[in-house]
């Protein structure tokens, strides 16, 4: 299953300077298994750039898979919205994400997510990682509440931030 808005790069396909386009947006009660088992990159929901009000919830992806080389399969992954002052509105809640190469979460540089009463376990990466991509202007990290969410990992693994 592949969720997406627009892409990032223009090199991807896609046109950043068309900015936020997409608002209000529920992803629900959807089971994926095993994306990326055919090749690709194998994120089990990839929410591209530019998306506002977004819900993800009971959902359950497992047992991601990537080609060698890539970062990919992940179970949730989001590239985060254009202007440092947008307010993101990001719900991650009630979901599953188990077995895989990537992380639980890969979080986009959003203002406004909140990520409550998941559970994360078995993954190659970090449970929640935190990330910015600098070669486009997103929002930086601010507002970000994680209640309840269960990692089941090593200590090192649940909970990174990178830039």
């Amino acid at each position: 299953m592949y969720i997406a808005g627009n892409y990032t790069l223009t090199s991807d396909g896609g046109c950043p300077s068309y900015g936020n386009t997409h608002t209000d947006i529920l992803i629900e009660g959807n089971t994926v298994h095993d994306p990326g088992l055919n090749g690709d990159q194998g994120d089990g929901i990839d929410l591209k750039a530019g998306l506002i009000n977004v819900t993800v919830r009971n959902n359950i992806v497992q047992n991601n898979h990537t080609v060698v080389g890539d970062d990919g399969g992940s179970g949730i992954v989001t590239s985060g919205v254009f202007g440092a002052s947008v307010k993101a509105n990001y719900l991650f809640e009630g979901n599953r994400f188990s077995g895989g190469s990537g992380s639980g979460i890969l979080a986009g540089g959003l203002n406004g997510l909140v990520i409550r009463n998941n559970l994360i376990y078995n993954r190659g990466r970090s449970g929640i990682l935190l990330s910015g991509d600098v070669s486009f202007t997103a929002a930086t990290w601010r507002s970000i509440t994680i209640p309840s969410t269960g990692i089941r990992q090593r200590p090192e693994h649940r909970l990174y931030q990178r830039h």
